[in-house]
């Protein structure tokens, strides 16, 4: 009997021990790269656009992009536009509110000095409580809303706003106080 060949199996067996557990390593950090490499991808979209797994054309996995961010405004309903632009309105953001309106139909835009000082002329529409807007008329390129705000003081101001589209893009044509 022999006890030299036990020794042998023992080494077979730590050799083959090693093998699998260097395996299992190996495809452990493969794992943990391609996941930070999908990770690092999906922190490289920044501003108002919407976030998406990957710049186009370089999709990981061959994956189309995900919209992982709130829709820009471009691509925003005509009652989102027409709910913000009447927030703006009603919080002081006018810089932002004037910044939705287009000239239609060879229409000037009034200077935001202009719609300021319109704006001023309805002390409600700076001291809002409430504000509703309901859709009155909608197409494929223009739509309309009627709406109300009521103030602290329980006045209320009446308000229409109209909207086009232009470019795919949604815009204020028109915002008038009865």
């Amino acid at each position: 009997m022999s006890t030299g060949s036990h020794p042998q199996a023992s080494n077979v067996k730590l050799l083959i021990t090693l093998v699998i557990v260097g395996g299992v390593l190996i495809l452990g950090i493969g794992a943990a790269f391609i996941t930070v490499m999908v990770i690092s991808h999906l922190g490289t979209t920044t501003g108002n656009a919407p976030a998406t797994v990957a710049r186009a054309g370089t999709q990981p996995l061959g994956l189309p992009p995900v919209t992982t961010s709130p829709a820009s405004p471009a691509a925003q309903a005509p009652d989102e536009v027409a709910r913000g632009f009447l927030q703006e309105l009603t919080t002081g953001q006018l810089e932002k509110a004037h910044s939705r309106l287009v000239g239609v139909d060879g229409g000037r835009v009034p200077t935001l000095a202009e719609f300021r000082a319109e704006i001023d002329r309805f002390p409600t529409l700076k001291q809002a409580r409430s504000r509703s807007l309901n859709e009155v008329h909608s197409d494929a390129n223009t739509a309309t809303y009627k709406g109300k705000v009521r103030g602290d003081d329980e006045s209320v101001v009446e308000v229409t706003i109209e909207l086009v589209r232009q470019q795919g893009e949604w815009r204020i044509a028109r915002f008038s106080i009865p």
